[in-house]
């Protein structure tokens, strides 16, 4: 059969449906409208340790190669970070947090009101989130 093992990558199909292109170029012709100064783009990551170490090693044919760790492979940690076009150089061009508690919507909820509050996103200033339902 001679069949090997190669990395699978992963196809979003909706990304590039025909609606989801008519949302992106709707998207793209209002944000050419804004002043960019009041755009602010919001985002968040999870990491899991594990996932930080590669599985693939190089070695001598017939050989095998073993990867160690000292430590736990269990950490996750989740950054919210939000940043905006500035020309002010006594502003911060970016916000965050980092976690090791788990990334829900409440939390989520939690850092925007914060940014609002502290001032971080003035009235009448557009925030930007991906994958908001």
């Amino acid at each position: 059969w001679r069949w090997t093992f190669h990395v699978s990558f992963v196809a979003q199909k909706i990304k590039f449906s025909p609606e989801n292109m008519v949302d992106w170029f709707n998207f793209l012709f209002e944000i050419t409208q804004t002043d960019l100064e009041k755009l602010h783009f919001l985002d968040e990551s999870s990491h899991n340790s594990k996932d930080l170490f590669g599985t693939v090693s190089a070695c001598p044919a017939g050989q095998y190669r073993t990867l160690e760790h000292d430590g736990s492979l269990d950490e996750v940690l989740n950054t919210t970070v939000i940043t905006h076009f500035t020309y002010d150089d006594t502003a911060a061009p970016f916000h965050y947090v980092v976690r090791d508690k788990a990334n829900d919507a409440w939390t989520f909820l939690a850092f925007i009101m914060a940014v609002i509050v502290r001032g971080i996103v003035p009235r009448g200033h557009t925030i930007i989130l991906d994958n908001a339902r």
